[in-house]
């Protein structure tokens, strides 16, 4: 079948001899992945074929060995220093998903490599500004060679964008999308994967992240970007939320996942939303004694700088140190959790508003990320003539209906509800 937007080629899969070959294998989001694709009814139960990629083979062997799949998982040396090695391992997959980070440095190799192979792609970066620069350089080519180029198919930002599609599609089509507020509810400690503590490290510094804003800004289509910099300046400051009934902290990922949802919005036809993605505080810090929770809030804002400015100034020490050498497995019992209010408006302008509970299991930075990452290349792998091509995300990749199908039946929920 030809794969993308009419007009694609077809691609050759018949000398594929993986249908996913997962790169990066041996860091801790990509252990993961492979740990849950070696346990995943489409691999146990179907034909479906697989690999783990990296440049050290004997690494590469113990992640085989500790993740039970001897028999069946193949393994592939490549380096994303030596562009031959890259292009060999792509040529033997049907979708390379990579969790190789940071994808600044990393990221390229394996996107310009897949596009040589004519095998499609799925990563976990949270990286906006990066993302912007692969499209602009690599989209019109993946969209002419039928090549699916997925990013941001982890914590960052399928939890948002998934109840994005389901809240528009709760709304109906005589209802257009104005208010999106995102509420975290995840319960256990998170992890941190190497790639993810070097790319935070990387955004630290005024400059640098005034930058990082400004690039983030053109992910956004031009017609929406005075929508995007309207939520992004309100993120910053403590929220009243009349869902939680108190003030609310700024969610850490609000800068990957506004511009992200802005995006996808408006290839929805409401990419003018309002959006608020908030931590809010535990019921008993939001009471009004508390200022409903602004009493705790200060507080944290100033810890927060604190925190941000002795780390941009030791940055290279914590890089060299820490990040190097470290990376962090959450919970092992966490769930991970959002609650999404949304309101939409008709032509009369009646409101109607909807609520989407997403939840996963695993902690966000490692498992349901890997839980994810590794549903979505599943898709990506199975969608057929309705994938599309080129740079995108995973809702515009595959559809939210897809994603919604292979989360609920994975073990984890997708539940729409209408609040009027």
């Amino acid at each position: 079948n030809a794969r993308g937007r009419p007009g694609a080629r077809v691609r050759d899969t018949m000398s594929k001899n993986y249908d996913i070959i997962v790169f990066g294998a041996t860091g801790n989001a990509g252990m993961a992945v492979a740990e849950y694709l070696a346990n995943s009814v489409d691999i146990k139960e179907s034909n479906k074929t697989w690999a783990i990629a990296g440049r050290n083979e004997a690494k590469l062997m113990k992640v085989r060995s500790k993740i039970g799949d001897e028999k069946t998982c193949g393994i592939v040396v490549a380096d994303c220093n030596d562009v031959h090695s890259m292009v060999k391992m792509a040529r033997q997959a049907n979708v390379v998903f990579t969790s190789a980070g940071p994808y600044r440095e990393y990221g390229e190799a394996v996107i310009a490599a897949c596009l040589s192979a004519k095998t499609h792609y799925c990563d976990i970066t949270g990286e906006v500004a990066w993302v912007k620069s692969m499209r602009e350089k690599y989209d019109e080519k993946a969209r002419k060679a039928g090549i699916t180029l997925c990013s941001f198919a982890g914590y960052d930002c399928v939890p948002n964008e998934v109840s994005l599609s389901a809240a528009v599609s709760g709304l109906g089509p005589d209802y257009k999308l104005k208010t999106f507020e995102s509420l975290v509810d995840t319960k256990g400690g998170a992890g941190f994967p190497r790639g993810t503590i070097l790319t935070f490290l990387g955004f630290m510094g005024p400059r640098a992240w005034s930058t990082l804003m400004h690039e983030s800004s053109e992910f956004v289509p031009e017609k929406n970007r005075d929508a995007y910099w309207r939520n992004m300046n309100k993120w910053k400051y403590p929220f009243y939320s009349k869902e939680s009934k108190g003030y609310t902290l700024p969610n850490v990922m609000g800068p990957i996942n506004i511009p992200v949802l802005q995006s996808t919005a408006s290839t929805l036809g409401c990419g003018d939303m309002e959006i608020n993605d908030r931590i809010p505080l535990p019921q008993q810090a939001s009471r009004w004694y508390s200022l409903w929770g602004l009493a705790f809030i200060i507080p944290i804002y100033a810890i927060f700088v604190l925190v941000c400015a002795a780390t941009w100034i030791a940055n290279p020490l914590v890089r060299y140190l820490i990040a190097k050498n470290w990376g962090y497995y959450g919970e092992e019992k966490a769930v991970t959790s959002i609650k999404v209010y949304a309101t939409g408006e008709n032509a009369e302008g009646l409101e109607k508003k909807v609520s989407v509970r997403f939840t996963v299991p695993g902690d966000p930075g490692i498992k349901a990320t890997a839980f994810m990452a590794a549903e979505t290349t599943l898709a990506i792998l199975e969608a057929g003539e309705e994938l599309k091509s080129g740079v995108v995300t995973p809702v515009v990749a595959v559809g939210g209906e897809k994603l919604i199908e292979r989360i609920n039946s994975a073990g984890g929920s997708v539940e729409l509800k209408e609040e009027n």
